[in-house]
């Protein structure tokens, strides 16, 4: 379970993701992480000199639960400031706990 959209316009490409771990996926590009900050969250971000173009985030938030415990934005194409910005917009809705 999981879900992937994808946004393009022209070489730009933004895609959102709730589920799959896209790090694992992209690993043999060499993923240079840091952490950052947007939107008062926190985020592992990747970037690589393979494919400068690439922009990669996930969100770091423990309230998260398999299968979606991975969200976060993949870009190429795209202004590290408007990725950012992503970031910041980026709306999660945590499961209520069973009772």
């Amino acid at each position: 379970m999981g879900s992937l959209t994808v946004y393009r316009k022209g070489l730009r490409q933004i895609q959102v993701f709730s589920g799959p771990n896209v790090y694992d996926k992209l690993d043999d590009v060499d993923l240079v992480p840091r952490q950052v900050e947007a939107g008062g969250r926190s985020f592992q971000m990747w970037t690589t000199k393979v494919d400068p173009a690439l922009l990669v985030a996930q969100l770091q938030d423990d309230r998260l639960r398999p299968p979606c415990d991975n969200i976060g934005v993949l870009t190429r194409h795209v202004p590290t400031s408007t990725f950012k910005q992503l970031l910041a917009d980026l709306r999660v809705t945590l499961p209520t706990p069973r009772q």
